[in-house]
């Protein structure tokens, strides 16, 4: 009788490898072998497929070398713990050995959950309408929110932690750390928001048969040149992704470029169009009836500048203040932890300039110049805003979100510089919303020609709003595809434990 020879494909670390075995009974394993038939018989060798093999290592490989480099750089990573109050406020969560208190470990016991991610403070502001929608379409399903950095997480927890079952910080990349967080939460759905995709992350939810979206993934020339370096390995990691929304069709050629499957593409459009405008928060209402005690006073804002750009902006207020008495600005560092050395800069050059904090606290006159140091204010802080600069865009840092300034229709000034937003950047532009400015002149004669011209500022701050307004639903498709993913019927919990975990207000 003939030798029938056949293939066998098993998994390791959630990925396919393809061996030719010899007899069929020396390899039948309880079902983990999975068998084909191989066109021709051939002695008993190994055929595996090179690139297949490949791709099998690079997990066992990734993994070892994350835990050498754990183990090698331990010494640094407890010094910094000690040292930085940053690392000491996430360390242990971040581990997966602590959880926040205020959970209700029952809910995720009782119920599969969905989870939503958001690396850091940009990501998780496009995340919250998501996260609050889907509360309010699934309210007996878990939503649960992580962030990666402290910042992120701060402004998630702020914002979120009465509208959802709970905020925490995602955990470090390590199998363990990894193990652990899927344990808690048990979810039935993940979706991270626009970056930071991490291999065990995703290869723990495939190996849990999760389904994972890829939202409002955004792609820049930038990372598609980092990804083109190692297409292979790239291709691998966003294969395990069950759908990946981009934002725009640039994003999705980009992605097509590096291999992804154009059957797990979904344009679905960009969270940022969904933004609101957050309630009225009575700290800044205070703060704006002592800033702005009269029409006459004008308030210039700068948000999410950049080292080296607040010196063009505060040079720029010099000479707009001079045509407009009485005008202030507003200066909102991307990173808070600057705001002390700013200070000390724009008094040397004879501005009285003081901390939002010590004027929310103390309600003392407002000075010429306002550094922000803290997060979760610019919003409020645009609400209250005749004009806004839009940093990042004058250095080489890619820009920031236009339209959160366009929420409250502002008119827009942004540099040259908005390869990260170019899309947007173009509609505002050709809108005529937005106002494209190359250095210190450009942005004085900006603010003044608006400010003295009411009207044609209305008309731009209007035209940034309706912008926003035309192409908004990307939040709604997103929801509705996490929908389709979860287990039907949905997931059910007894209506005490939800009282439990979501008490009556008052």
């Amino acid at each position: 009788m003939d030798s029938v020879f056949e293939g066998a494909c098993f998994e390791a670390h959630g990925l396919d490898v393809h061996l030719a075995f010899g007899w069929r009974d020396s390899y039948q394993r309880q079902g983990i072998l999975r068998y084909y038939t191989l066109p021709k018989p051939s002695p008993i060798t190994c055929h595996a497929s090179r690139g297949a093999w490949r791709r099998s290592m690079l997990m066992p490989i990734y993994n070892f070398l994350l835990t050498v480099a754990a183990l090698v750089g331990s010494p640094f990573w407890a010094i910094g713990v000690l040292c930085s109050e940053k690392r000491r406020k996430t360390f242990w969560y971040r581990v997966g050995v602590r959880f926040p208190q205020h959970l209700d470990r029952t809910l995720f016991q009782n119920t599969r959950s969905i989870w939503v991610h958001a690396l850091s403070v940009g990501e998780v502001m496009s995340a919250l309408p998501l996260a609050r929608h889907l509360k309010q379409r699934h309210p007996q399903v878990p939503i649960v929110f992580t962030a990666s950095t402290l910042t992120g997480f701060e402004l998630a927890e702020k914002e979120l932690a009465s509208d959802i079952d709970g905020v925490l910080y995602f955990p470090y990349d390590h199998p363990w750390c990894i193990r652990r967080v899927f344990s808690f939460l048990r979810p039935a759905v993940v979706c991270i928001v626009e970056t930071d995709i991490w291999p065990n992350f995703l290869w723990f939810a495939a190996k849990r048969r999760l389904p994972v979206i890829w939202a409002n993934a955004r792609v820049s020339e930038h990372s598609l040149k980092g990804y083109l370096r190692f297409p292979r390995v790239f291709r691998w990691l966003f294969s395990r992704f069950t759908w990946i929304c981009p934002q725009t069709a640039t994003d999705r050629d980009r992605l097509l470029q590096v291999g992804v499957s154009s059957t797990s593409l979904k344009v679905l459009g960009n969270f940022k169009f969904d933004q609101l405008a957050p309630p009225p928060d009575e700290r800044f209402n205070k703060f704006g009836r002592i800033l702005v005690p009269g029409a006459e006073k004008k308030l210039f804002i700068a948000g999410s500048t950049h080292e080296g750009e607040e010196d063009i902006v505060v040079a720029a207020y010099w000479k707009a203040r001079e045509r407009i008495p009485g005008l202030r600005l507003i200066l909102a560092p991307r990173h808070p932890k600057r705001a002390k050395s700013l200070l000390e800069g724009i008094r040397h050059q004879g501005l009285r300039a003081e901390p939002l904090s010590r004027l929310l606290q103390s309600g003392i006159d407002p000075p010429d110049v306002i550094v922000v140091d803290g997060i979760g204010a610019l919003r409020g802080l645009y609400a209250l805003s005749d004009i806004a600069f839009v940093g990042g865009s004058l250095v080489n840092e890619g820009g920031h979100n236009p339209l959160e300034p366009a929420t409250f229709k502002l008119p827009v000034l942004f540099g040259p510089d908005m390869r990260d937003f170019a899309e947007i950047a173009d509609l505002l532009l050709q809108s005529e919303a937005a106002i494209v400015v190359h250095h210190v002149d450009d942005l004085a004669d900006a603010v003044i020609a608006l400010l003295e011209n009411p009207a044609k500022a209305k008309r731009m701050g209007q035209a940034g709003h309706d912008v926003l307004l035309t192409h908004r639903g990307a939040i709604q498709k997103t929801a509705d595809l996490i929908t389709q993913c979860l287990p039907a019927p949905l997931p059910q919990i007894k209506p005490s434990e939800h009282e439990k975990s979501h008490p009556p207000a008052g």
